[in-house]
């Protein structure tokens, strides 16, 4: 099992866990709810997230970005004081 961290959307550095990934992935969009005409029931959008592979020491995680990246100090804060931590997805 993967763990991603994700930006944007309603994300903040939140932990996703995949099976697998690619360049680009798709993954609820928090900020966007749409009540259904019948019975209100409500949906949720997916949202779309660029991937790329983000080095911090020895170890390479996965962070997806929808609209603009964050920066590097807040990258690096997900990772080490989030409330849930990812796993590195390799070691150098």
């Amino acid at each position: 099992m993967l763990t991603i961290i994700l930006f944007g959307a309603g994300w903040k550095g939140d932990v996703l866990d995949l099976e697998r990934y690619s360049p680009v992935i798709k993954a609820p969009d928090q900020t966007f709810r749409l009540l259904k005409s019948s019975g209100g029931t409500p949906t949720f959008e997916d949202a779309e997230f660029e991937v790329f592979e983000y080095q911090l020491g020895d170890e390479i995680y996965l962070v997806g970005i929808n609209g603009q990246r964050p920066s590097d100090k807040i990258i690096e804060q997900s990772i080490t004081h989030g409330s849930r931590r990812p796993k590195p997805y390799k070691t150098l």
